[in-house]
């Protein structure tokens, strides 16, 4: 085989290749909605990372991509993990404490309304949007079983002018 075919054929490969390990390490999203102003805003394109959500490698204050059945429709959305399994979480007067702790949340934006008082089930994570007035969220759906979180969110691709890794 003349070798220009054997480098093209190989180069083919290795791109299919990392292609798939793109594919199952990470993957695109993109932002519907306000529910995670001023964080996140409708139109950005993230990386969201599938092995954070396989190992279980999100802690409170991750945001993250789960799916969840709204009116029959199997919806992905984006939110703030807030809780863990087993953590207490209390919302009174739009204040959120877990374990009795006030969290500091300078990334949301909005009164966080409803009053409740719950401690997260086993294999569950309780989660926010950053915009409180406008997100429909664990306060509307309950907790999220950690099945249901399909990556953590790490990078910001688009617009370039937001690109950049996600801080809080």
């Amino acid at each position: 085989m003349n070798k220009s075919i054997k480098n093209w054929i190989s180069a083919l490969w290795e791109a299919v290749l990392i292609l798939l390990i793109l594919y199952f390490v990470c993957f695109p999203a993109r932002v519907e909605g306000s529910s995670m102003e001023q964080t996140l805003h409708h139109g950005d394109t993230l990386l969201i990372c599938r092995v954070a959500a396989w190992m279980g490698w999100y802690d409170q204050g991750d945001v993250v991509t789960f799916s969840q059945q709204i009116n029959g429709e199997k919806i992905v959305m984006v939110k703030r993990v807030i809780a863990l399994e087993g953590d207490q979480v209390a919302i009174h007067d739009g204040v959120v404490t877990v374990n009795g702790q006030t969290l500091e949340e300078p990334y949301a934006q909005g009164i966080t309304e409803d009053d409740l008082d719950v401690t997260v089930p086993v294999g569950e994570v309780f989660l926010l949007g950053d915009n409180r007035q406008k997100s429909t969220d664990s306060r509307a759906f309950g907790s999220v079983p950690m099945a249901q979180v399909q990556g953590k969110v790490f990078f910001r691709i688009l617009p370039v002018t937001r690109i950049g890794f996600l801080t809080d």
